[in-house]
């Protein structure tokens, strides 16, 4: 054991120590790479940017030579606004020569560590979060999605300007819009990929729907189950739709600045929602066919009437709001209504 010990310590030295030669003699050839796009250009304005560029690129080389990787993310921002602004000019030969800079740097940047991915489920709602350097950009959708259906979430850049250095797309599709509501229909998997104003690609994303719990032997193998052929499937039950609080569940107690929930038969569409608490309105957060999500206005604290309007439904819930943190689905109970 002592001698696996100091074979580790002996080599990793020797393994960071290749890794750095690598990245150093990536970094040179980047740089020599840029001494000959310099060459194609035309503007003198443009030469002395590139020129920029490479002397930047030394201020890189000694960062990694001194182990200080974080600390380069700053120069390569730089160096990456400048290829940005030259990529825009000159002949297509030139754009596409910087393009494969960009390409090249790209590792480099992903290396500091500011770029990552953050996927949390709170309260119902599934979030994903992007970090750059610049801020964050994210997508909010229920946690029940299901393959096919409609839902309603969110989706928004931190600040709004990122959308100009970034594009967020899921299967090829825009994620990002301009309003900070939006209608989803995902399929069981699906990739979120976010890809830098050139097109290049920083960070790919895999998600997929959580699967759907119980199914029945028939659901399962696509046959009905032995025995179970003549069973007939059970009714739903009959609830009086004139009094339509009974068809939901709400959150009786929930935290302000927290969310309530109500669980029962939505359509998945945020505009056909209306939720009133007390006398503030309650915005809705992600809705999915059988749940939505509200936020609840920070400050407010008591007893208070819930007034909904769900596609042409309307009713009224009894729910207290108090001070701290609470799980708003370890609350859900049946809807009473106070008539």
């Amino acid at each position: 054991m002592k001698m696996l010990i100091m074979m580790v310590m002996i080599l990793m030295p020797v393994l960071c120590g290749a890794e750095d030669q690598a990245a150093d003699a990536e970094l040179k050839a980047i740089q020599k790479s840029i001494s000959s796009v310099e060459k194609l250009a035309t503007q003198k304005s443009i030469k002395a940017e590139l020129k920029n560029a490479r002397k930047q690129l030394d201020i890189v080389r000694e960062a990694y030579r001194s182990n200080l990787i974080p600390n380069t993310l700053s120069t390569l921002q730089g160096i990456r606004t400048i290829l940005y602004r030259c990529g825009r000019s000159e002949t297509p030969e030139f754009q596409q020569n910087i393009r494969f800079l960009l390409a090249r740097l790209w590792p480099f940047l992903i290396k500091t560590g500011y770029f990552r991915t953050e996927v949390k489920e709170i309260d119902g709602i599934v979030s994903i979060i992007w970090f750059v350097p610049e801020g964050t950009l994210s997508i909010h959708f229920p946690g029940d999605t299901r393959p096919g259906e409609k839902v309603s979430g969110s989706a928004w850049a931190s600040p709004a300007e990122l959308t100009a250095l970034y594009t967020l797309t899921v299967d090829e599709e825009p994620a990002l819009l301009s309003t900070f509501m939006r209608e989803w229909v995902f399929p069981q998997r699906f990739s979120f990929v976010l890809r830098d104003s050139f097109g290049f690609e920083v960070i790919r994303l895999q998600q997929s729907l959580r699967e759907t719990e119980n199914k029945t032997p028939e659901a399962l193998s696509g046959t009905p189950a032995p025995g179970l052929e003549s069973v007939p499937p059970p009714r739903e039950p009959q609830v009086n739709i004139e009094i339509p609080h009974l068809l939901y569940q709400v959150s009786s107690v929930t935290g302000a600045g927290g969310h309530m929930v109500l669980s029962g038969p939505f359509d998945g569409n945020h505009t056909t929602t209306i939720a009133i608490l007390g006398d503030h309105q309650a915005r809705v957060l992600v809705e999915s066919p059988r749940r939505a999500v509200l936020e609840v206005p920070g400050g407010l604290t008591g007893e208070f009437i819930l007034k909904m309007r769900e596609n042409g439904a309307r009713f009224k819930c009894k729910v207290q709001v108090r001070d701290g943190t609470i799980d708003p689905i370890a609350t859900l109970a049946p809807c009473q209504s106070p008539e």
